[in-house]
């Protein structure tokens, strides 16, 4: 552990992670082999020093305003895992087939697919045909240059998987795209948690993407890959666009500027896990126009996480795909927050 830390900063800082993986591991969606790593003492220890990692090169670059431990923690580590369980199944609020009751054992998923009930679930349905007035203007993105082995099936990279990597069904996500991830968060912690599957970390700053690309070296995080790159280029690069089962973003912003940078990376039947720090019912009406004209339900789910955070207002919003984005989105780079949709 770096020497930036104190003992007593160190102590009090593993002890609020331990207990918060407890809290995850408690879960009841969450499998027994996700259980299995939550508690594991190497990945209490990967996420310290990952903590470490990022507040060593802090003090030369600016990564993260918060620099004390514990509410680094709370704010980055514990925030970032808010999701662990059910996010990470294809369905969000009911089972597949490929995760039946018969992948069941000692009452807790083996694959699990849906959210527990002792955390507050709020499903938010947007009014039928509403007016649209669309507004969007078409870009153009050069070939992107990424290896296509970051693509290749999962098994033939299975000899790169970590020992503890956590078991996934066929129909969970295997590719996860973190847009805006800043000095990696949530990316990083996710792939810790998850090595066996595929992320790509995206941030408009190069000196973050160095830092991502270090520590994903020094944490041995063969599936993770960084790029330096706005969501407004990269969302029409080929090689990128609606090829993610699933995006995540901890970026702040308005909800309607999240979901057009966003949902041009998700597949048709994907997802979009945006957290918030307040739950802003607003926000839920001022983006039906961004999910009807970008191709998402016209519900979504808005999940709090108590549990896990029980003195902060967080809480994750989860917008499912069903259509094609059309190509004019997203818009040329600074428009969708200067004209949100």
């Amino acid at each position: 552990m770096s020497s930036i830390f104190g003992n007593n900063e160190t102590a009090e800082a593993r002890a609020r992670l331990e207990r918060g993986l407890r809290a995850l591991a408690r879960r009841e969606e969450v499998s027994e082999a996700e259980a299995r790593r939550l508690l594991d003492a190497s990945f209490a220890d990967a996420l310290m020093e990952l903590m470490a990692l990022v507040l060593e090169r802090n003090e030369t670059v600016n990564l993260t305003a918060i620099t004390e431990p514990v509410e680094f923690v709370e704010l980055q580590i514990l925030d970032s895992l808010a999701p662990v369980g059910a996010v990470f199944s294809k369905h969000h609020g009911g089972q597949t087939d490929a995760c039946s009751d018969s992948n069941q054992s000692e009452g807790r998923n083996t694959c699990s697919a849906r959210w527990s009930s002792s955390r507050e679930i709020l499903r938010a349905q947007s009014p039928a045909n509403p007016k649209l007035a669309l507004r969007a203007q078409t870009v153009g993105f050069a070939d992107g240059d990424f290896a296509e082995n970051f693509y290749a099936p999962a098994e033939a990279r299975s000899a790169s998987v970590a020992p503890h990597a956590v078991e996934s069904c066929d129909n969970e996500p295997q590719r996860v795209v973190d847009v805006g991830t800043g000095a990696g968060f949530p990316g990083l912690p996710l792939a810790l948690l998850y090595p066996e599957k595929r992320f790509l970390l995206m941030d408009s700053l190069q000196k973050r993407i160095d830092f991502i690309e270090y520590a994903a070296e020094k944490l041995a995080l063969r599936g993770v890959r960084a790029v330096h790159a706005r969501a407004e280029t990269a969302g029409h690069d080929a090689a990128l666009r609606e090829r993610f089962d699933l995006a995540v973003c901890r970026a702040v912003g308005a909800l309607p500027v999240i979901l057009e940078y966003c949902l041009p990376f998700v597949r048709v039947g994907g997802a979009l896990i945006a957290y918030k720090t307040v739950r802003a019912s607003g926000e839920i009406e001022d983006s039906l126009l961004a999910r009807e004209m970008l191709g998402a339900a016209a519900d979504m789910e808005i999940i709090s996480y108590q549990d896990l955070l029980p003195d902060r207002a967080h809480a994750l919003y989860v917008v499912r795909k069903e259509r094609a984005t059309p190509e004019k989105y997203p818009r040329r780079e600074g428009i969708p927050s200067k004209v949100p949709l």
